[in-house]
């Protein structure tokens, strides 16, 4: 019987970016020189566009390539055969997936306690399609209990950065850059070398505080703190390859057709050549992404266990 639930999924700490590539990469791609700038804005807003392209065409809730923090309560319906105490199967699926981390698995008791499940002990947790098993006390799968279930986790492609050591520098602002600042997705703490917490805020810090500008990946700290070691920890956007290279090939092709007619289906120049541009989809294009990487997209809208 399969598994009877509802699932609610409430983004918890968003990417600070869903581009599914960097500007620097487009740049290289269009053999644009780094030091160019004049072309940013434009580059940058394709990279929007094209990236939502895909992330629509795909179809996955909250744009799930990126990394974020997510919280998932599932509530069960009972399975008439089991006395009413189990959900109908074993398996449950998060809402966002691959799965970085799970911060914590939460159920609630009918007592009113909340009891904290433990991966690999109480649950098996399959990080590539967010699909988590339960266990019994002899690690053998079984049915889920019907209690009230909140999973907090981070998922999307990237990777978990922690203990990336700095200095604040004695001047400069007092800003720090994370190493990968160009796909930076979000801050998830800040510590002293000696592993005392700072604490975050939004304006100016003060001694033991910092503020993170999530668009940059840069941490600004107080004068106060100039010379500290700091520690920092946070998350940052990885694409996978194919991904990255159908982005640059729709890029390529709206870069190229930019300030051109798009009505345009050929234009002849006596003694140099004949341009024509293709008009409307392309032969067993459904949408406005070209069928070669239609079909190659269609890896990431695997079907999904209720």
């Amino acid at each position: 019987m399969p598994i009877a639930a509802t699932r609610i999924s409430t983004v918890a700490v968003p990417s600070a970016s869903y581009a599914l590539v960097d500007l620097a990469t487009v740049k290289d791609e269009l053999s644009i020189p780094s030091s160019d700038t004049t072309k940013d804005a434009t580059l940058t807003r394709m990279i929007a566009y094209v990236s939502a392209i895909i992330s629509n065409y795909c179809n996955p809730p909250f744009a799930p390539f990126s990394v974020e923090s997510l919280v998932d309560v599932f509530n069960f319906t009972a399975d008439p055969f089991s006395a009413g105490t189990f959900a109908g199967d074993s398996r449950i699926a998060l809402e966002r997936y691959p799965v970085l981390q799970i911060a914590s698995a939460v159920q609630t008791l009918p007592t009113g306690t909340t009891q904290s499940l433990v991966a690999g002990t109480d649950y098996l947790l399959n990080n590539a399609v967010g699909e988590l098993t339960r266990l019994d006390a002899y690690g053998r799968s079984t049915k889920w209990e019907t209690w009230p279930l909140t999973i907090a986790y981070t998922a999307g492609y990237g990777t978990l950065t922690t203990g990336e050591a700095h200095t604040v520098p004695s001047g400069s602002g007092y800003t720090v850059t994370a190493t990968n600042a160009a796909t930076f997705a979000f801050d998830t703490g800040v510590t002293y070398a000696n592993g005392t917490a700072l604490t975050p805020v939004t304006g100016t810090p003060a001694h033991g505080q910092y503020a993170v500008n999530g668009a940059t990946g840069t941490y600004t700290f107080a004068a106060a703190d100039a010379n500290a070691a700091i520690v920092l920890s946070y998350t940052w956007n990885s694409m996978p390859a194919d991904l990255v290279s159908h982005t640059l090939e729709l890029l390529t092709m709206r870069w190229k057709a930019r300030g051109r007619d798009p009505m345009l289906m050929q234009q002849e120049t006596p003694g140099v050549g004949i341009n024509r541009y293709w008009v409307g989809q392309m032969p067993g294009q459904q949408s406005e992404v070209p069928p070669h990487i239609a079909a190659s997209l269609d890896n990431y809208r695997r079907p999904r266990i209720a």
